[in-house]
């Protein structure tokens, strides 16, 4: 499934808006076995899996109507996202936007569980300023709505992204599994060996930097 963006389009703003009931969330999380990976508290059950609580529901909201869709274009059929993932796609297309909503209120809700026993004290790795511009970092809090918080998140699922985002805007490989049309301001002067770094230096922050 695809959808070509017209930005201000009304039909697609009204699929990411993001009130929802935490209450109803819980319900429609048990209903569906959100909990096989993301447990009942969003805790990580297993590597390469993100933890979900504390998380932003503009954003959960966001990513999973990007999954959903797997591919948006805008108007001239440039691509502007592209996210698949072959158990969370076809999921996500057997619910509704209004369903997506109370999920992402439910995580939102949760309180954040650090997932490292490692904490970040040395300094951070070189080229990671340009994250912290949109997600924040030791010193900073993230002021986006639908940026994702990264601070406390799962270790392999940050490396994973992260080098599929690295991929993308390489142009490493054809039919990337992730892009995004801010992968190459992401990578701005960045560099391979520090990749990993940057995943290891949000992992080990605390999530209680969701909610300076």
């Amino acid at each position: 499934m695809s959808l070509i963006l017209f930005w201000g389009d009304a039909s697609y703003a009204q699929t990411t808006q993001t009130t929802g009931n935490p209450a109803v969330g819980e319900k429609i999380v048990s209903a569906y076995g959100c909990a096989q990976c993301h447990s009942s508290d969003g805790a990580v059950l297993k590597p390469g899996v993100p933890n979900l609580t504390g998380q932003k529901a503009a954003f959960l909201v966001r990513t999973m109507m990007h999954m959903r869709l797997e591919t948006i274009n805008d108007k001239d059929g440039k691509l502007l996202i592209h996210r698949y993932h072959p158990v969370m796609t076809e999921i996500l297309n057997t619910l509704s936007p209004w369903q997506i909503r109370q999920i992402a209120a439910y995580y939102e809700h949760l309180p954040c569980i650090d997932q490292s026993s490692k904490q970040t004290e040395s300094a951070p790795p070189r080229g990671v300023d340009h994250c912290v511009t949109c997600h924040g970092g030791k010193d900073s809090s993230n002021p986006w709505q639908d940026t994702p918080y990264l601070a406390g998140q799962d270790e392999t699922y940050l490396k994973q992204q992260i080098q599929q985002l690295w991929e993308s805007q390489a142009h490493e490989h054809a039919g990337p599994k992730r892009y995004h049309r801010l992968a190459g301001i992401m990578f701005f002067d960045g560099h391979r060996p520090y990749l990993d770094a940057y995943a290891e230096y949000y992992a080990g922050l605390s999530c209680a930097l969701r909610n300076p």
